[in-house]
This record gives structure tokens, C-alpha cells and sequence, in this order.
């Protein structure tokens, strides 16, 4: 038997249809927490009726809670208490937190007029990476005045270790000089702190680690560990602004990673930003991005050449200047694909006397419906 193709777009259309309906199901089917079926909260738009007859109020014991100073390895919980001061059933409709960190749990979900239930919020620090948490906590209901109550639960965890500094700035530096410097991390904790590994994001820094002896007179924790990172800005790294991170490894299981921010600004020579330039559009389009060449003294821009088919590219200032810029455009009924390229600058009065520029990036199907 011949089957036509259009029977065959039949049943592949009604089996995406099954798939998608099981799916709806699986997304739509309330989750059971603890014995509490956890309904999602409603989604409205645009300005609602106010409903007539008897409607439900919520109240909340108190805003937010600050746990204060804990361990890092401290688990507690706060007890918030929600009363329906209303004159009708309050329905909590979902609930919801801004940090795995923290969890709740709610004794029902239907408070009746003039009774109240308990939200329990329990922070995990474990799961919390970074200092001092400031987290949302969040409770949808059918309250017509109040469809979303907002609390606040905050806490400072003990560090198991410090960074100092916390920020590299070399300032501005000399193409070709470099400069270093050090980094200092200690254990601040009972919990024995190790560095399992330091690496840059940035091919212009380096960053390599080791073993220090223990500051004069610090016992605050005994056999603490203490390392020193020696961060270096490579001689040859390319000029203009630097803004990178040297990435920290460690053993603790609630900060595994620390981004340590390193700043730099190389003068000396010529150099452009960005150093690759990616661009993604459509034609018309008015512009696909700039190029800016920086020089420590005025040069001339005397030419651009480019083998990037279906782009123009146009020079936005004109005699000596310390910066140039050149902006890219489409040309009418560029052919859409991928373009890898280059641009090249002509420069005078300065050395090198051309820059090469590698470009990226593709052009998109014009756009029918406008």
C-alpha cells in the first residue's frame, strides 16, 4: 500500500501533538512537598477587577529575618508566621526563593478567617556561595490587595578564608615593563583551606601560587594555612584597557571558586578595540559595529581595505587624531551567510604603518514582514 505524503504530515502532526499534551501535563501536575500539594502561582495580566463580596487578607509576622553571624557550616531555620486577617479562605498559591541556600515549608496551604499557619525558612550556607546572603523569599496568594508578599532573610557567614586584596589594579602601566603582585589567601576557619589551582582569563596575565609561613603573631586559627599569589602582567600584553579575573581553585566545597578582578591600562604603540570584531545582522542595518585604533601621539588614518564581502566600512574622523575610529554597514542586498574577514588600516606617521583586524559574523535573511 502507497502511502501520500500528505498522510504521512497528518500523523507526524498528531504525534507532536500527543508529545506536547503530555508534557503540558507533566509541566501543569502540582508537585507534592511534604504532603502539601505546591501550586504554582497564577499568572494575570494587565489591571484586574477588584472582586466584590468577602475577600482574605494576608499578614506576616514580620518582614524579613537576619540570622546574624554564623558558621559556614551552620544550618538554622526562622519560623514566620502568616495570618488570614480577611473574611474569607486564603489560599497560598506558591511560594518560591531567590537562593538554593534557602528553602521553605508551610503547615497549609488554606488558612481559614482569623487563623494563621507557619512558614518555616531554612538556610543551608553550603549551598550558598559567596558572603553574606541577602535572599527573597517569596509567597503568592489570592490576597485581591496583595497577590505577592515579599521577605527578607539575610545572614553574615563566617569566611572559611580571605582574599587580600580583593582587587588587582595595576594602574596604568608601559607597554613592554610588566608588573607584578602578590596575593595573599588565609584560612580563617577550623577547616583546613587548600588551593588546588590558579589560572587567568586573560592570555596578558599570569598567576601562580605557593606555601607562606603564617603572618607574625596571627593564632587566630592554629596550623592555619596561608598562600601567597603572584599575579603578573605580561610585558607583552596588548595595550589599552585590561579588565580580566585570576581564578582562585580551593578545596572548600562552598566556594570552590574565587574570581580575584585584575585592572590595567598599557600604554605605548597602537591598539585597537576590540581586537576581534563579531557582528550578526540583517540589511538594512545601520551599522554592524565600530573599530577604535588608540596611538600615544596623533597619527592619520590614510586608508582602510577590507576582503569582507557585502560590507562598507567608513571612517568617522578625518587628520591627526590619537583615536580613529571605522564603522562597518551592510550594503544593499548583502547575501546572507557567514563572513570571516579582515580589515586593514592604513596608518601614517606612526609604526607599524597597518593594522589588521579580524572580523566575524554572519548576515540574516532580510526580515519580509517589515
Amino acid at each position: 500500500m502507497k502511502i501520500r505524503s500528505n498522510e504521512i504530515i497528518v500523523a507526524i502532526v498528531l504525534l507532536g501533538l500527543v508529545v506536547l499534551l503530555g508534557y503540558a501535563y507533566r509541566v501543569a501536575k502540582p508537585p507534592v512537598q511534604d504532603g502539601i500539594v505546591f501550586v504554582p502561582p497564577r499568572q494575570t495580566t494587565g489591571v484586574q477587577p477588584k472582586p466584590a463580596g468577602p475577600q482574605p487578607r494576608i499578614e506576616v509576622s514580620e518582614e524579613g529575618h537576619d540570622f546574624g553571624a554564623i558558621e559556614p557550616d551552620q544550618v538554622l531555620d526562622h519560623t514566620f508566621s502568616i495570618k488570614n486577617t480577611g473574611e474569607a479562605t486564603l489560599n497560598i498559591e506558591g511560594f518560591k526563593t531567590s537562593c538554593g541556600c534557602l528553602s521553605l515549608e508551610l503547615s497549609t496551604l488554606e488558612i481559614e478567617p482569623e487563623a494563621a499557619a507557619d512558614l518555616i525558612a531554612t538556610l543551608d550556607p553550603q549551598h550558598f556561595h559567596g558572603k553574606s546572603p541577602r535572599i527573597g523569599a517569596y509567597i503568592y496568594s489570592n490576597d485581591p490587595e496583595k497577590l505577592l508578599t515579599t521577605l527578607l532573610v539575610s545572614a553574615d557567614i563566617t569566611p572559611e578564608f580571605v582574599i587580600e586584596p580583593e582587587t588587582i589594579d595595576f594602574g596604568t602601566i608601559e607597554k613592554g615593563k610588566g608588573a607584578s603582585q602578590i596575593v595573599s589567601l588565609k584560612q580563617t576557619w577550623r577547616e583546613p583551606v587548600e588551593i588546588t589551582g590558579v589560572e587567568s582569563s586573560s592570555d596578558s596575565v599570569a598567576a601562580s601560587y605557593s606555601e607562606a609561613a603564617p603572618s607574625a603573631g596571627d593564632e587566630s586559627v592554629p596550623g592555619a594555612a596561608q598562600y601567597e599569589i603572584e599575579v603578573r602582567l605580561k610585558p607583552e600584553a596588548a595595550g589599552g584597557v585590561l579588565n580580566t579575573n585570576v581564578l582562585v581553585h580551593t578545596n572548600i566545597k562552598r566556594l570552590p571558586t574565587v574570581a580575584v578582578p585584575v585592572r590595567a591600562f598599557v600604554t605605548g604603540g597602537l591598539y585597537t578595540t576590540p581586537e576581534l570584531l563579531f557582528f550578526a545582522a540583517r540589511s538594512p542595518a545601520e551599522s554592524l559595529g565600530a573599530i577604535d585604533v588608540y596611538g600615544d601621539a596623533p597619527f592619520g588614518l590614510a586608508g582602510i581595505e577590507s576582503d569582507i564581502e557585502g560590507v562598507t566600512w567608513r571612517r568617522t574622523t578625518l587628520g591627526l587624531q590619537q583615536r580613529h575610529r571605522i564603522v562597518g554597514t551592510l550594503q544593499p542586498g548583502a547575501e546572507p551567510g557567514e563572513r570571516i574577514g579582515s580589515v586593514t588600516l592604513k596608518l601614517t606617521r606612526v609604526s607599524p604603518e597597518q593594522i589588521v583586524v579580524p572580523v566575524a559574523g554572519v548576515v540574516l535573511e532580510e526580515d519580509d514582514t517589515q
